[in-house]
Parts: structure tokens; sequence; C-alpha cells
């Protein structure tokens, strides 16, 4: 049979064995038998020969089968056992060889476990592989025979393991199975777009500090009529990314092939387009988004300063009142006891102990006392020969437990101009650790 595979019989292939007789399950029983007590037998003719000595072959490979572990040729005896003749078995190795090679082109059924332990895929590469496999069945209209699709080579699923990590080739984009050259556009306007978002959050971020500080009605109605027009471009953005996310569910990485000079994918274009495929948005953009839908400019802002106050955006630090003498405004002799709102360092520092202890401890959690603790003693030791009259030597203070820090004040203007003290605070040990300073310049 022209490309069958050859079958080795008794170190002999017997494809090259001529005119090679049917063998029958009679014939091998009574061969069996007559190899335990083999009778004296007159010369056979030519054809009986090859019989006798092709079936004393196999009888022989099957006492060294019965030894140790299946032999090829104690394979080939099952074979004949099962199917009767060499034709048969010939056949049935034809069927083999081509259901392997079928399997090898289509593939099988995997299951996510088989995935995550045998191609090491990560947990969500796997949830987008089955995600993606149900959404191109449905939009392809593909008929499933079993558990295999009809045409795999017409579409491919794979996904990196990590986000950050390089492809092994250029990650081209198929739809339906046929390049895209619009993929490209589509990553450069995906860019373009994050980078129009960043700049309309400094925007706002600029605008709420001039309005903070603005008192002319003129230049304030001038503000928010910017802000508008920010929120609405937010908005026009925001739509037009999920616009894009809906079509990349169409969209498939095929398996990474030879590396090609065209290539120009980008690593974070690929982990973008796989978060916008999924779903991925920022619930801050979309919240400050969400502030532009009102009718009139008062609710506008009446919008942003709600969003602006709310916990989720502010830092709950502790907020003390002082009483302090405020002058009426046109009776100046009139002094009033007015509690005025003021932020004490102790707060400031319980606030920061408590959420981000590392940037006062020189990097270190605050359980990690036997880190930080020698870092906060070296200092000091090292501090008092510069200033040996500072109030942590005169109180004799457990340097153990002192956090060192700097003050910084300037003088500004408030609303009218009024004048306005700044004083700010500054840990001195940086929180990457004792090696780096915490600050540029001179100390």
């Amino acid at each position: 049979m022209p490309g069958a595979p050859s079958i080795a019989v008794g170190g002999e292939d017997a494809a090259n064995l001529p005119g090679m007789p049917k063998c029958s399950l009679g014939e091998l029983a009574a061969t069996q038998a007559e190899q335990e007590s083999p009778p004296p037998q007159p010369s056979p003719s030519k054809p009986q020969l090859k019989n006798s000595h092709t079936v004393e072959m196999l009888a022989q490979s099957s006492k060294v089968g019965l030894e140790g572990a299946p032999t090829p040729s104690e394979k080939l005896r099952q074979l004949l056992l099962k199917h009767g003749s060499f034709e048969k078995v010939e056949g049935q190795l034809v069927r083999w060889h081509e259901q392997k090679k079928a399997k090898t082109e289509l593939g099988g059924p995997v299951t996510k476990e088989w995935l995550a332990e045998h191609e090491k895929w990560t947990k969500i590469s796997v949830h987008l592989w089955l995600v993606r496999a149900v959404q191109a069945s449905l939009m392809l209209k593909l008929r499933r025979k079993g558990d295999l699709l009809p045409e795999p080579s017409a579409e491919q699923f794979a996904f990196d393991d990590a986000p950050t990590e390089r492809l092994d080739a250029a990650a081209g984009i198929l739809v339906k199975g046929k390049p895209n050259q619009k993929a490209k556009t589509l990553a450069d306007n995906v860019k373009q777009s994050l980078k129009d978002l960043n700049q309309h959050y400094k925007d706002l971020t600029g605008l709420q500090a001039s309005v903070a500080t603005e008192s002319k009605e003129s230049e304030l109605q001038r503000l928010k009529k910017e802000a508008l027009k920010i929120f609405i471009d937010c908005t026009k953005t925001d739509l037009s990314l999920n616009n894009w996310a809906m079509m990349l569910n169409v969209l498939m990485c095929p398996l990474g092939g030879e590396e090609s000079d065209e290539s120009s994918s980008d690593d974070f274009v690929d982990e973008l387009l796989m978060g916008l495929a999924s779903g991925m948005h920022d619930p801050m953009l979309a919240r400050l988004a969400k502030c532009a839908r009102a009718k009139d400019e008062a609710n506008v802002c009446r919008n942003l300063h709600r969003l602006l106050q709310h916990r989720d955006f502010t830092l709950q630090v502790r907020i003390s009142y002082a009483n302090i003498d405020i002058k009426h405004a046109t009776k100046r002799q009139h002094v009033n006891k007015v509690p005025w709102p003021v932020i004490r360092l102790s707060d400031w520092v319980r606030f920061v102990m408590e959420s981000q202890p590392q940037l006062l401890l020189a990097g270190n959690m605050l359980s990690q006392s036997h880190l930080w603790e020698p870092i906060l003693e070296d200092f000091w030791n090292k501090y008092q020969p510069i200033d040996p009259g500072h109030i942590v030597y005169q109180l004799g203070l457990n340097r153990k437990r002192t956090l060192p820090f700097m003050l910084h004040g300037d003088e500004g203007r408030g609303r009218l101009k009024q004048p306005l003290l700044i004083v700010a605070f500054q840990g001195v040990l940086s929180h990457l650790g004792v090696d780096r300073l915490n600050q540029s310049g001179w100390l």
C-alpha cells in the first residue's frame, strides 16, 4: 500500500516480504499449539514456508512480550489477533496516523486545569481565552463537532502569561481569520485618548486651585464655563473608549510565530487592549464625567464639589478648631471669637502612621519595629554632635521612638490678597531607605 507505514517482525520488514499471506485467528491458535509440542513436519512448499516462518516469529515475539514490557512485535501480535490479517492491520495503522495528524492540526478539548498546569497560563489568561472562544463561536456562527472546532486554523487564541512579559514574536490581530490592518490605528487612538484624559485631569486640578483663590465674579464664571467644556470632552472620550471596547470583542491574537522586523507592537498597548476588551475602566474618570450630566452650570459645579468632598477623594485627617479673634468687616473695633479650622501636626503624623507608615519610618511598616528602631536611634546619636542642645537631648526622650522631621514656613496670599502663612513638614528619613535623601538641595 503506497504511503503505509512499515511493520518490523523479528527484525525483518514485513512490507518487503513478497506475497505475504493472510493469517486468521484459527491459524494463529493452531500455530501456538504446535509451538508447545511441535511434531515433525515434511518439507513444506515455498508459500507454506513463508507462512510458517512468519507465524513462528510471531510466536517467539509473544514469549518475549510475556517476560517484560510489550515490545513492537508483541503489539503487532495483538493487532493480528484483533484484526485477523496484515491488510486489516495496515488499514488500522493508516487510520490511526490520520487521526493523530488531524488531532495535531485541529487540537482537542482542553480544560482550565490543563491550561494552567501544562501550558502555565495564568488565571486571567485562561478566563479571557474561554470568553473569547465562546464569543467567537457565536459571532462567526461556527458549527461544532463534538468538542472540536471545524476550522481552528482560522481562529487562534493566545495570551502572554504576564501583562509585562514581552511577547516571543510580533502579535498580529486577526478578525475572522484575516489580518486586520486597522489594529495599529486603533492602538494609536487609544493611546492618544489616554493622553487627553490625563491632560483633562491636570486641567481640572488647576481649575480647582484657581476657583479656590479667585474672587472676581466674572473670572469665576469663565472658570465654570471652562470646567464644563472639559467635562464634555471627558464624556466624549469615555464614550469613544466604550465603543472601542465593543469592537475589541471580535479581535483575537494568534499564536506567536517567527519574529518579524516589521513588528511595531508595544507591551503597554497589548495590555491596554486586553483590559479594554475585558471591560476594565477607570472608576474615577467615570464619576468625573458623570458630573457634566447636568442641565446648567450651577448643577455641574455642585456635582463637582460633591465629588471632591467625598471620602474616596479626600484624606481622612482630623480637623480641629482653634478660637481666634476676627474683626468685623465694617466695625473694625468689634472683635468676635470664631472657631477656625486647623489641622494639627500630631493629627497629620497619626494619619500617616496609620495609612502609610513607611513614609516616616525609612520604608518600613509599623509592625517592623526591629528594623526602624535601630535606624532612629542611630540618627539621633549621629545628630547629637551637630546640635547637642536639641530638645530631644534636653528632655531625654526615647531615641528609638522619636521621629525626626523638618518644618518649612512660607508666606502667601489668600482671598482678597490677604496674607497667609503656609507651614509644611517633611520627614528626614526617606521612604527609599537610609541610603537616599528625602529632599533635593542642601539640608
